[in-house]
């Protein structure tokens, strides 16, 4: 039967892409093609005589059908559609003209009325594709358009050559001819002016519209009409056909979208392209040229599964960019497109889904992957513990404290000189109360977890240029030479001190003794401190996901080579996204929650972004000793990736702590600069030829998943999960509802409309009021591979001042072992490289600012070095090689020598959730027979 079944489903698949492979072999040909992009054979009104208008609600005679010749002798089948408050005033002698076709429009009442009224206004209406002029919402547009209070607007509408009644074959040239016939008909025949035309297309009309706006102001006396409303653009065919999919559940081209070889050879027998990119921004320039005023307006819906919305933000980026002078730059044209956007406000969110029945978990909710569903959750208190081991809720929802506590009064006075140690305990304690964790247990798991750094200060600082005030937050020097290590050894304690109080009197055979499963995902550096930080502990199974292929070589090594027992890594085939969206499906599923308590070392584990908020407050106060100033201004610089460190940074300044700015510097996966910049969160996936060679500035290659693999692999995302948090306390600040729990429940409501549409469109866009209070506490930057490469060679060629050697000395430094100095000079990861550059960039727009305004240049800038140069030593060599006398063999800490050459273990994994569930299960029953005997 099982064979039967197989024999069966394999002739089925076989027969499908067999079928499959012969669509896209007559997709080659011309004929076919153009029946499949324009589907002008479909027309949608059969059985119903287009000559009759009324049958389609029309008023008697309100519209005249008849014919306009092209230039090229087609006849073009139009109708004349009258505003109905003129019609209603002429509706005695229009009701005494026959009924019907009109051979000759020109004698009928309807065209005098347009042609003798000097204030007349004519919309010229261009349909998309398939149909007549009278299929599916064409007329109740019409209606619309001509329903004005003025009764002066008429409405032309035709079908393009080979569409309903009109003669000839459909081509790109053909209907661009055909438009421009109506238009100069318009124009010469019926003596409209051009401020009196208005072209108002949808779908495939826009790229007509376009065509049409294009050659008129490129004519050696450029005319602009009155506007072009272009409702749900796309860019041009061969980029529709990549998403485009018949009645959005049949694909085009979507599956070859994928094989950016064969796709690209299948778009070269792409016969119509109609680019309206091009075209727009043609129009753009010639109009700006001969200073003319011009009326573009882009309309799109959100959940248009024929168009995706994202095409209209690529066109208006397009327009905006080439109407940018060379004084504008790509910050002011976002910033510019931002402030002509038109949000569609709250009346919008009525078409949304009613959350489902309440759950009492978290407050933010998150995609349930298995369900493909999303609920909204009371805000229920959990203890500290219930967070930690939980890690993600039970709705994919991640945990925020339902206060952001407050700095006692006399912090600043209290804190300054603490040890790091002290520090934690006193931030800790904030949000940790002492019935859950006695204080002398919490400063026993605070010690635990530091002694394993090698630097006296834990997170020392390092100026590398005292005239720019330029500072480096290392965060390295914890056992996996990651920044991730100050969270994730705290981490891994309090799952052991938690297991160790629940477990208390129950012997390994006993089934009620609680066992943990941890699971993440690492572009990195999470993976080796997750697993540093929980090998060995009783009780702990441990599972780190990563991109297979896509870390560094010292990176998986330093996970790969940790051969205990309950530690197991997966390399999954497919990106860093992948292995975050199998974490939240395992999650999600209910069956693994309840059979195997799984928890998260993710930095949507709450602890996490505890742990962190320690060295922005030890990093204030070094900056406060180091300059005498008890106040000194200042800002963080933050290589982001999944959003976690900044976070930190950013419950730090809500607590109290007086930064200026939290910069986000990010790489070519830029997701949060753009976001920034125009208050859209878009993964904007690239294929095609920018997907093989990337963008030829950047040198990077881009995955057919749409990740840029860049020089810093620990920051290659395309979506940051722990933006979610930000979301949700940017939507809570801007919210006008006074009583605090509905508050709080509507911006869980708009972080849930949010995520669904990332998850169902690839993005979605935010109101001023929200980006506003974005950029109150934020900024960004975007650093290419090339100035990463460059930045590093720049300041490794300038001499550390020596106060820096002095501080490394004091703090218990050896540089030679250290591998961040080398003969005087400073060594950057490429990551900690990208934080640099954009300190470097704030540094100058602050002195250019205090400049103009008389305001105080001194901002201090400390940057944070997220990991050892040594981690990503590729990229340090190619930044170097030319540097006389540098090898990295010289500084390479003792920890890495050999290390590649260990013994290894690690399973190879598909990007499935189903499947490495299986994986997980299987491997943790295993574990826990043996420690049963």
């Amino acid at each position: 039967m099982i064979w039967l079944l197989l024999k069966y489903a394999t002739i089925a698949g076989t027969t499908g892409l067999a079928l499959y492979l012969g669509l896209l072999g007559l997709l080659t040909r011309p004929f076919f093609q153009a029946h499949v992009v324009y589907l002008h054979a479909v027309q949608m009104t059969w059985g119903k005589d287009l000559n009759i208008p009324e049958i389609f609600g029309f008023l008697y005679n309100q519209v005249t059908p008849f014919h306009i010749k092209s230039s090229s002798c087609e006849s073009l089948y139009a109708w004349h559609v009258l505003p109905p408050g003129l019609y209603r005033q002429h509706e005695r002698e229009l009701s005494a003209e026959p009924a019907g076709f009109v051979p000759n429009i020109e004698e009928r009442l309807s065209f005098k009325l347009l042609r003798e009224d000097p204030h007349a206004l004519l919309v010229i209406h261009m349909h998309g594709a398939g149909g007549t002029v009278a299929s599916g919402y064409r007329c109740p547009n019409y209606r619309a358009l001509s329903a004005a209070e003025s009764n002066r607007i008429h409405v032309i509408t035709f079908d393009y050559r080979g569409f309903g009644r009109s003669t000839g074959s459909p081509s790109e040239r053909g209907i661009i001819a055909d438009a421009i016939s109506v238009v100069d008909w318009a124009m010469q025949d019926v003596g409209i002016t051009p401020s009196r035309i208005l072209i108002f297309s949808q779908s495939l009309g826009t790229a007509v519209n376009m065509a049409i706006a294009e050659y008129y102001a490129t004519q050696e006396t450029p005319i602009v009409f009155a506007g072009h409303i272009l409702v749900a653009p796309f860019v041009d065919v061969p980029t529709l056909v990549s998403t485009y999919s018949v009645a959005g559940t049949i694909p085009v081209l979507g599956p070859v979208a994928k094989l950016p070889t064969l796709f690209n050879y299948l778009r070269t027998f792409i016969k119509d392209d109609w680019a309206t990119k091009d075209r727009i921004a043609s129009y753009v320039r010639a109009v700006e040229k001969a200073k003319l005023r011009y009326h573009v307006t882009i309309m799109h819906a959100e959940d248009d599964y024929d168009i995706p919305w994202q095409h209209s933000q690529r066109l208006f980026g397009h327009a905006v960019a080439a109407s940018g002078s060379p004084e504008l730059g790509k910050d002011q044209i976002e910033e510019r497109k931002t402030a002509l956007r038109i949000d569609k406000g709250h009346a919008a969110q009525a078409r949304e889904t009613a959350p489902d029945a309440l759950q009492d978990d978290s407050q933010i909710s998150r995609p349930a992957v298995p369900q493909h569903e999303r609920r909204l959750v009371r805000l229920a208190q959990f203890s500290f513990e219930d967070v930690v081991l939980k890690g993600l809720a039970s709705d994919g929802g991640l945990f925020i404290p339902e206060e952001i506590a407050s700095l006692p009064s006399d912090w600043h006075a209290r804190w300054k000189d603490l040890p790091f140690e002290e520090l934690a305990y006193e931030i800790y304690s904030l949000y940790i109360s002492r019935e859950e964790i006695p204080e002398q247990d919490l400063k026993d798991l605070i010690h635990k977890s530091y002694s394993t750094f090698r630097a006296k200060d834990i997170t020392p600082s390092v100026t590398l240029d005292e005239q720019k005030n330029l500072h480096l937050l290392e965060l390295f020097h914890g056992p996996t030479f990651a920044f991730k290590d100050v969270a994730l050894q705290f981490l891994g304690n309090l799952f052991e001190y938690f297991l160790v109080r629940r477990n208390k009197g129950k012997e390994p055979q006993d089934p009620n003794r609680e066992h943990l499963t941890v699971v993440g995902a690492t572009s990195g550096d999470t993976g080796s401190a997750a697993i540093y930080g929980l090998r060995g502990k009783k009780d702990v199974s441990v599972f780190i996901m990563h991109p297979k292929g896509k870390v560094s070589p010292i990176q998986e090594a330093q996970m790969t080579t940790v051969l205990d027992a309950n530690v197991h890594n997966l390399a999954v085939e497919g990106t860093f996204d992948d292995c975050q969206d199998i974490v939240k499906a395992l999650f999600a599923d209910p069956d693994m929650n309840s059979t195997h308590k799984l928890a998260a070392v993710n930095s949507i584990n709450w602890a996490r972004i505890l742990a962190q908020i320690t060295y922005y407050f030890y990093a204030y106060f070094s900056l406060v000793r180091k300059t005498g100033q008890p106040n000194p201004t200042f800002r963080f610089i933050v290589p982001t990736g999944n959003f976690g460190d900044i976070m930190a940074g950013y419950f730090a300044t809500r607590m109290g702590l007086p930064a200026d700015k939290l910069i986000i510097a990010t790489n070519e996966n830029d997701i949060l600069h753009r976001f920034w910049k125009t208050g859209f969160y878009e993964k904007m996936p690239v294929h095609g030829k920018e997907a093989e060679g990337g963008l030829v500035e950047d040198g990077v290659k881009a995955a057919e998943s749409g990740v840029k693999e860049t020089l810093t692999p620990a920051m290659d995302i395309l979506v940051s999960s722990n933006f979610e948090r930000l979301l949700w306390f940017l939507a809570y600040r801007t919210s006008t509802v006074e009583e605090t729990n509905r508050r709080r429940m509507e911006a869980g409501e708009k972080v849930k409309n949010w995520l669904d549409a990332l998850k169902k469109d690839g993005g979605f866009g935010v109101n001023m009021e929200i980006l506003a209070a974005a950029k109150e506490n934020f900024d960004s930057e975007r650093v290419s591979d090339k100035q990463t490469i460059q930045t590093i060679k720049d300041i490794y060629g300038a001499s550390l001042p020596s106060s820096a050697t002095a501080t490394v000395q004091a703090n218990g430094h050896i540089p030679a072992t250290t591998g961040t100095q080398h003969n005087g000079h400073y060594i950057l990861d490429p990551h900690s490289a990208i934080g640099i550059t954009a300190s470097l960039r704030s540094i100058t727009a602050c002195t250019d600012s205090a400049q103009k305004t008389g305001g105080d240049p001194a901002i201090h800038h400390i940057s944070l070095a997220t990991a050892h140069p040594a981690k990503f030593s590729h990229a340090v060599e190619l930044a170097l090689k030319d540097v006389e006398g540098f090898t990295f063999e010289k500084v390479l800490p003792e920890q890495f020598v050999g290390l590649e050459e260990m013994e290894k273990r690690c399973l190879d994994a598909p990007a499935s959730w189903e499947k490495v569930k299986g994986i997980v299960r299987e491997l943790v029953e295993k574990e826990v027979r043996a420690k049963m005997g």
